[in-house]
């Protein structure tokens, strides 16, 4: 249950805790096909709020979460499959869930989506690299301040990859991206002046040739 103990761990840094006497009334919700109340029901039974705990329960809520159309729920899915977290891993279906997920404007989605599209059979299974839709996922996410789309992106304006090459809005994102944490965009920064263009691209997991 490593995943739900994941999804719960975040969830509960973003949600408010349902009451004990509204969980009667999520679950009715619920049952009747609610995707935000059994997105609900995956913190309150994986953290025992208002009803004993049940990771099975936990469990069947978040894949009818996912199923009735969740953004984060769908995100989630994605990550399963991308890690193969309790699951067989198989990208086809992660990059399917994870679009999903980002066709709804969630960030974390739309920055995954990119880097599956950028990085194609790179990953390991036949996914063909597809450099527009992953530029186009990267910016909508980094208008959501994802730190990934930040680096990612940031590293397309540097060289003039797919879009027009423009140092300085590169500098500024991955700086951005460095700030918040991203671990790629600081060691970027930090090689700049020790390595070449080549060993640059390889720090963004940028690889022309691969590219149509």
């Amino acid at each position: 249950m490593k995943l739900i103990v994941t999804i719960i761990s975040l969830f509960m840094l973003t949600q408010p805790a349902a009451a004990a006497e509204d969980i009667n009334n999520l679950i009715r919700q619920a049952e009747a096909g609610n995707a935000d109340a059994q997105f609900q029901l995956v913190k309150a039974y994986g953290q025992g709020i208002g009803v004993s705990k049940d990771s099975n329960k936990a469990k069947h809520w978040f894949s009818k979460a996912a199923e009735n159309g969740h953004a984060e729920a769908e995100y989630w899915t994605g990550y399963n499959y991308f890690y193969g977290q309790n699951i067989e891993k198989n990208l086809g279906k992660a990059l399917e869930w994870y679009e999903r997920s980002a066709n709804k404007g969630y960030g974390p989605a739309q920055f995954m989506t990119g880097y599956i599209y950028q990085m194609g059979h790179l990953l390991g299974e036949s996914i063909r690299p597809n450099l527009a839709k992953a530029i186009n996922w990267y910016q909508l996410a980094v208008a959501k301040g994802e730190m990934g789309a930040q680096f990612h992106f940031g590293c397309f304006k540097y060289f003039g990859i797919g879009v027009d090459k423009n140092v300085v809005t590169a500098d500024s994102l991955i700086q951005k991206a460095a700030a918040n944490g991203q671990r790629g965009a600081q060691q970027f920064l930090k090689s700049k002046g020790e390595v070449g263009e080549k060993g640059l691209l390889q720090i963004c997991d940028i690889y022309p040739n691969i590219y149509p």
